[in-house]
């Protein structure tokens, strides 16, 4: 569970569209991955007075996008708060946040749809889900997840899409000549497509894809409603 620099484009992109502003909650306690090295440089290019201190994912939001406050949620004792996502959470914890972070965290708790359910209920509508999850990962959480999911979501939850889009880890060995992307690439934006969306379908169609592609959604909670368990609803 982590962030990396390269995924910042997305959180940059949605913050345009929905500024990130407010009370943030994060699944898991999420370490930022890069060397030190790294991000010592963008701390110093970027000015940024709390992240300078510290390179943690909470003090990343606080420079780059001004959150108010920021609580992750794990059952390890090293979370601010120590709890079980793949069960209910307590009523107290409804309407807590106005972003929340699920960044490689859902996969790994194998009553994934209680983690989707809670994170509705924490959210206040107007809200912004922030998703990280793993496409094409080998021996790594219990599930793999597919769009569909998400699209299932925001249909019978009223969710309204800000982006979506795969990163793709580069590759020593391309397997074709079509194979030209690398790193966060945005498919799309609203309900409209980039023009990167056909290359990066043909490599998630194609039997040599890559391993390790994460899928970034983000959509909005537009209304204080109970939660709706999704059936598969094709795009």
């Amino acid at each position: 569970m982590g962030i990396n620099i390269a995924y910042l484009p997305f959180f940059d992109l949605v913050h345009t569209k929905k500024p990130l502003n407010g009370d943030m909650a994060v699944l898991g306690s999420q370490e930022m991955h890069d060397p030190n090295k790294t991000l010592k440089e963008f701390a110093t290019r970027h000015n940024y007075s709390n992240f300078t201190k510290d390179f943690s994912v909470c003090n990343l939001f606080k420079d780059r996008y001004n959150i108010s406050s920021y609580v992750d949620y794990d059952i390890n004792d090293s979370a601010d708060v120590k709890i079980d996502m793949g069960k209910p959470v307590p009523k107290n914890l409804y309407n807590s946040c106005d972003i929340i972070l699920n960044a490689g965290t859902a996969e790994h708790i194998f009553n994934i749809s209680c983690v989707f359910e809670n994170m509705h209920n924490m959210l206040r509508a107007g809200g912004i889900f922030l998703n990280i999850v793993p496409y094409t990962w080998h021996i790594h959480g219990f599930y793999n997840l597919d769009p569909i999911l998400f699209y299932s979501l925001d249909t019978v939850n009223k969710y309204r899409r800000i982006a979506e889009g795969f990163y793709l880890p580069k590759v020593k060995n391309t397997f074709s000549s079509k194979y030209k992307l690398n790193g966060l690439q945005i498919v799309r934006v609203g309900e409209n497509y980039t023009k990167e969306a056909r290359d990066i379908h043909y490599e998630l169609d194609n039997l040599n894809v890559r391993r390790n592609i994460l899928f970034f959604y983000a959509t909005i909670k537009q209304n204080d409603t109970s939660f709706n368990v999704p059936y598969d609803i094709q795009p």
